[in-house]
């Protein structure tokens, strides 16, 4: 298997249910419906409103799923420094385990800022792009924990390097797809098995997202976990029904 290759065995790990929807009311029925099928952590999407309704979103799922979950916050880049601080600190009042890239990806130093201003963890994502990045963010303390994304860095062996540095350097790593279909979820999971630790849940779960897949055997998240298949490579097979439906047409 690809995390054999990797120096690791397949085995489980906990993965976050994604709640991808603006709506209070939607966001919380999602996240009932993700506890029903045993998720434990949960990540919401915020930054495309006023605070207020980023409130509303994140209070609505934090009512719904009780205060033992874990509950993650994505700005995706969305807010500046100031403006992160501000909405950070209110709505650490929702026992955040961490908020994920608060500001523009180049902004290493405001990332750093927004971290030494607030009281909860925060998460590098597309700041992370290249080794050079890694230590970047690590000398200027910009960050509690890293987001890897083995596509984004070039490979996995690329991803295996930053995480095994950043676990050096005694910072966590979430390893989280780019919304791959289910090829790259497959090496993701692979990536994931060869971790010491799992002291977050992954973003891998978001293979439930699309209506079909190319891949075929590819575990589904079961009780908020998921595996590394143990057969040879990936561990799965491509459906050449799927794959000829889905051609692009590229050659």
């Amino acid at each position: 298997s690809v995390a054999e290759l990797l120096g690791g065995t397949p085995c489980s790990f906990p993965v976050n249910a994604l709640i991808a929807c603006d709506d209070p009311r939607s966001a919380a029925s999602e996240a009932l419906e993700a506890v029903r099928q045993g998720f434990t952590s949960f990540k919401i999407k915020v930054g495309r409103g006023t605070l207020d309704e980023d409130e509303a979103l994140v209070s609505a799922v934090r009512q719904a799923i009780g205060p033992e979950m874990k509950l993650r916050l994505d700005q995706n880049k969305a807010w500046g420094v100031a403006q992160a601080i501000e909405s950070i600190r209110r709505l650490s009042r929702y026992d955040l385990q961490y908020v994920e890239q608060p500001v523009a990806a180049n902004d290493i130093s405001g990332l750093a800022r927004v971290r030494h201003g607030v009281p909860v963890p925060i998460a590098a994502d597309e700041a992370l792009g290249t080794r050079s990045d890694l230590s970047r963010i690590l000398d200027a303390e910009a960050s509690d924990l890293f987001i890897v994304k083995a596509a984004r860095l070039g490979g996995l062996r690329t991803a295996l390097d930053v995480a095994r540095l950043a676990h050096e350097a005694g910072k966590p790593v979430v390893i989280t797809s780019s919304l791959e279909c289910g090829v790259g979820i497959a090496a993701g999971t692979h990536l994931a098995a060869v971790l010491p630790s799992h002291p977050f849940a992954h973003g891998l779960a978001t293979v439930l997202l699309f209506q079909e897949d190319l891949a075929v055997g590819l575990p589904l998240p079961e009780k908020g976990m998921l595996s590394a298949l143990p057969g040879p490579g990936l561990g799965i097979q491509i459906d050449p029904r799927l794959a000829s439906k889905y051609d692009a047409g590229i050659r």
